[in-house]
C-alpha cells in the first residue's frame, strides 16, 4: 500500500510552496487520491515522477528565479536537488527499516540465518529418518520373496518416517532454528 501524504506534507517533501503543489494538482500535473473524509492525498513516489515529467523546467526556472537570487554562490539548483534526492533516499530507507523492524517484532519476519539453520537441521532430520529405514525393515524383508509384500513394507516404513517429519509443530521448528 502506498504511503499517502497531504499536499502540505508533499510541499515540504518537494521543498516548494503549498501554492506550487496546489497549482500542479489543479493543472493535472500531479494526481491525488481521495483519502479519509474526502481529503486529497498524494503518493509522493508517483507524484515525484509526475512532477518531473509534467513540469516545464524553463517555466519552473523563471518562476523560481527571484528565490535563487538569495542563494549563496555555488549552491545552485543542481546541488539543492542532489541534497533533496539524497534526503529522500535516506527517508525511504529509514521508513523501510522501521517497517521491517515492526514486522520482526510482530513475528511475521525472521532472520535469514534462523531460516537457514532450521532448514539445514530439518534436512538432516529427514536424511537421518530415511537412512534409518533399511536397518529397521531389512530383517523382515530378508525372508520375503513376494515383490508386492516388499513394496508395501517399504512404502509403509517410508510413509511413517515422512509423517513423523511432517507432524512437526511450529514449536518444534522454532527449536530447530535456535
Amino acid at each position: 500500500m502506498p504511503n499517502l501524504i497531504t499536499p502540505a506534507a508533499y510541499s515540504r517533501h518537494r521543498g516548494c510552496s503549498r501554492e506550487a503543489v496546489s497549482q500542479a494538482i489543479e493543472a493535472g500535473r500531479i494526481s491525488t487520491i481521495p483519502g479519509e473524509n474526502g481529503r486529497k492525498m498524494i503518493d509522493p513516489e508517483v507524484a515525484d515522477i509526475q512532477w518531473k515529467r509534467n513540469t516545464d523546467p524553463k517555466q519552473s526556472e523563471r518562476a523560481n528565479a527571484s528565490k535563487r537570487k538569495n542563494e549563496p554562490a555555488g549552491g545552485g539548483d543542481q546541488a539543492g536537488s542532489e541534497y533533496w534526492e539524497i534526503k529522500t533516499r535516506r527517508e525511504k530507507a529509514e521508513a523501510i527499516m522501521a517497517e521491517l523492524k515492526a514486522e520482526e517484532l510482530a513475528g511475521s519476519l525472521v532472520s535469514i540465518e534462523r531460516v537457514r539453520t532450521a532448514s539445514m537441521r530439518m534436512s538432516r532430520m529427514l536424511r537421518d529418518a530415511l537412512l534409518a529405514i533399511p536397518p529397521k525393515v531389512s530383517p523382515t524383508l530378508a525372508t520375503e520373496t513376494d515383490p508386492h509384500t516388499i513394496e508395501l513394507a517399504l512404502s509403509d516404513a517410508l510413509r511413517r518416517a515422512l509423517e513423523d517429519i511432517a507432524g512437526m509443530t511450529a514449536n518444534d521448528l522454532e527449536k530447530l532454528a535456535e
